[in-house]
Parts: structure tokens; sequence; C-alpha cells
């Protein structure tokens, strides 16, 4: 595997301890070391079970947020020098121009942690004091559930399973990412 690449590895073992808190998360941030923080920073998304990570650029500092159950959590403000070699880190992961800032730019990676595989779809948005980056995340490990697991009971499960062995039609079930 690459150096520069987190793919088929595991970031357990990138991390020198696990990242269990906030606070976990600003100790690696105050190590400097570019990319554990990126490393720590997916771990405890991944962990809080976060669809999504945004690094975005302010004045004076950096704000990291998590998207957890559709609702956006600030989790840390960081010196705004770091934003840059964040930024560029994640781009070599994405495969993305890293001198590119001016217009937006779409990429993807792959990840383990604790044995799961998890997607990184990334994206990269040009805002006035740099760039907005938003990283979501996909288990890809996921398995696929029964109705009853989903929550169908009674006249709904009825009424799905009897659709689902008609020929031809469509059944929309919609709900927020990571759902089910």
């Amino acid at each position: 595997t690459q150096e520069n690449n987190l793919e088929d590895q595991n970031l357990d073992k990138l991390l020198k301890q696990p990242v269990l808190s906030v606070e976990d998360l600003a100790n690696v941030f105050r190590s400097g070391v570019i990319p554990e923080i990126v490393a720590a920073t997916l771990f405890l998304a991944i962990r809080m079970k976060a669809s999504d990570v945004h690094l975005e650029a302010e004045q004076k500092t950096d704000r990291i947020r998590f998207r957890i159950d559709g609702l956006l959590h600030d989790i840390l403000r960081v010196p705004a020098f770091l934003h840059a070699p964040l930024t560029s880190r994640i781009k070599i992961l994405s495969n993305l121009k890293i001198d590119e800032r001016r217009v937006p730019q779409d990429g993807r990676f792959k990840i383990k942690v604790a044995g799961k595989q998890y997607a990184l779809r990334v994206s990269t948005l040009p805002v006035a004091d740099g760039e907005k980056v938003v990283m979501r995340i996909l288990d890809e490990s996921n398995q696929a559930v029964s109705l009853e697991e989903l929550g169908l009971w009674g006249r709904s499960l009825q009424v799905v399973a009897t659709a689902m062995l008609e020929p031809n039609g469509m059944i929309l079930i919609t709900g927020p990412t990571g759902s089910g």
C-alpha cells in the first residue's frame, strides 16, 4: 500500500492510542502530525456514528463538525494554520489536485476501522476563507436486513411483502442517510 493511501489500512494501527472522545482528538491535534490528525478525526467520526465530517475554513479558526442523526454538531475548533495541510492530506488521499483551490472537486478513498471497511466520498468547495471539505462516510460492511429488522410489522409488512411479489412497479422508502 502506498504511504499516502489509507486504503486497506486499519486506522487503529495508525493511531498511537484510540481516539474515544473529543478531548482525545484535541490532544492528537496538539501533536501536529497531519496524517495522524486526519486518521484520528475519521476514527472518532466513525465511533460517534457520523455520516459526514465537515472541515470549514473561517478567518481565525477552522471548525470541524460531524453530522450525526441528520444534525451537524460542532466537534472542535482548530487553528487556521492547520487548514492547508489538513486539506492537502485529504486531497492526496482522495486523488484530487492539491494546488486547485478555485473550483469544486470530488474524490474518494477507503479505510478500515475495527475490521470494517468504510468508503469516504470527499467534496471540496471554495469559500471566502479557503476551502470547505466534506467527507461522507459509508459503511461498506453493512449487511442486508430483513423487513422486520427495518421496523415493518403487521399490515405494513404484509403490504410491502405482497408488493415485492409483483412483476413490475416500484416501492419507494426514504429516510436519513444510514437509516437502513
